[in-house]
């Protein structure tokens, strides 16, 4: 069976999109859910990466992500771009071995994102997408809900039926 590790790029206790991977974690067979909050770092700095390397916390999600066939990240979207504390993630993870930013090559993805608004943070989505192009992994697709208030209902529940079954259909892809 894959594994698949899934994740928000949020440091939110209340992210609207760690909630929507709480909805699909279950939708999977061996998904683990992890919060990106566990492996806060500070702010990536070239001096800092060539005066000590990467941060220990870094080597520990770079260890754990190798261990997956698949991943799952919900992209938080602010102002039409990805959260900086994604960004800054993915920044080190892309140089905690040096000389190789395809941390994630071999590996299959798919990204989400919710939002209150109509868009369900598409941009953030493309924009993070562009950027996952030099981590060597497979996108298999993207799934962005908009009014998550409307669509999810007070027990986390996607209640709003095109979506889940366009969510399930790409999920499926995922485990083919």
């Amino acid at each position: 069976m894959k594994k698949t590790l899934a994740f928000a790029g949020s440091n939110s206790a209340k992210s609207i999109n760690h909630r929507l991977i709480e909805i699909v974690a279950p939708m999977l067979e061996g998904v683990d859910v992890i919060r990106l909050t566990d492996y806060d770092v500070v702010q990536f700095n070239r001096d800092l990466l060539e005066e000590g390397g990467t941060p220990e916390n870094i080597g520990r999600l770079y260890d754990l992500i190798q261990q997956y066939d698949n991943l799952i990240i919900a992209v938080p979207e602010y102002n039409g771009l990805p959260s900086s504390f994604l960004k800054n993630i993915y920044d080190w993870l892309t140089r905690h071995i040096k000389g190789n930013t395809r941390f994630l090559e071999g590996k299959k993805l798919v990204v989400l994102s919710t939002s209150p608004g109509e868009k369900g943070g598409v941009t953030a989505v493309e924009n993070f997408r562009s950027a996952l192009q030099y981590s060597g992994a497979h996108l298999v697709g993207t799934f962005s809900l908009g009014k998550f208030y409307s669509k999810v209902n007070e027990n986390n529940e996607l209640i709003h039926e095109r979506s889940k079954q366009r969510l399930q259909a790409m999920l499926q892809r995922l485990m083919d």
